[in-house]
């Protein structure tokens, strides 16, 4: 039995009397960083808008024709788990993580599997990696490019950001306000700088980087369309998914003018 009654509550107030930072698990109704454990049968709308295309049908069935069905054979587990549809049949997140968090851990791919004594199976398994990482990254590159499905998505974290980042700078003019009033208290030190850690999957990484318009994002064919590249120009367009343990970090910079007429960052 727990012997107190509300220990979140407790912890809290222990981590503000001890200076230590605030852990908080947020429940699904308030999460603001997974759309699609919050709201799911929306989510599951957007994204059928999407793989409904015929564009998307036509490349995901070639991928589930010949890579979904020739890693199935290893993986069989992928056809059963639930996933948000395509032709292609399997979940392709599952898929990817396998290899991402194997190749990150030094995990050969085929241990733990019913092949992982024969070193052909690892072969043809290591061979398909790069492809299966490729073909997620291009679902999810289609499905970003909805503008209602991303902004499901990349809206509202990015929206508490620039919360954040405002009432930031409300707290700091404040702060700044009151200390001019005082020659005892430093300005700097009165002003709040907060350090702020949101822990999210990496599909939602992707979200941020598509919300904000990640110019490394951008392949061949946007360039050519906007005007950057002529059509003869070699552009790599190579598929891009945020690697394991990715950190994307938002920073506020406050730029004070000095005497010289420079500007110092603070």
């Amino acid at each position: 039995p727990n012997p107190n009654p509300n220990p979140s509550t407790s912890n809290n107030n222990n981590n503000n009397k001890s200076n230590n930072p605030i852990i908080s698990v947020r429940d699904r109704k308030e999460d603001t960083l997974n759309a699609f454990d919050k709201h799911p049968e929306f989510m599951k709308k957007l994204v059928a808008d999407v793989i409904s295309t015929p564009q998307f049908i036509q490349k995901d069935s070639q991928a589930g024709s010949c890579l979904a069905a020739k890693l199935a054979n290893f993986l069989p587990g992928l056809t059963t788990a639930s996933s948000y549809g395509g032709p292609s049949g399997i979940n392709w997140i599952h898929a990817s993580d396998h290899f991402v968090c194997r190749s990150s851990h030094n995990v050969p791919y085929s241990q733990f599997t019913h092949v992982e004594h024969d070193p052909n199976s690892e072969l043809q398994l290591s061979a398909m990696s790069y492809s299966v990482v490729s073909h997620l990254s291009w679902r999810f590159r289609s499905w970003y490019q909805s503008p209602a499905l991303l902004a499901a998505i990349a809206g509202p974290p990015l929206q508490e950001v620039e919360q954040q980042i405002q009432k930031t700078c409300l707290e700091n003019t404040a702060s700044s306000t009151s200390s001019s009033t005082s020659s005892t208290d430093s300005t700097t030190e009165k002003q709040k700088k907060p350090f702020i850690i949101y822990s999210c999957h990496d599909v939602t990484i992707l979200s941020l980087l598509y919300g904000i318009g990640a110019d490394f994002l951008s392949s061949n064919e946007d360039l050519i369309n906007i005007g950057l590249v002529d059509t003869d120009a070699i552009v790599n367009d190579k598929p891009f998914w945020p690697k394991y343990a990715s950190t994307l970090i938002f920073e506020l910079v406050h730029v004070r003018p000095t005497s010289d007429g420079d500007n110092n960052n603070n």
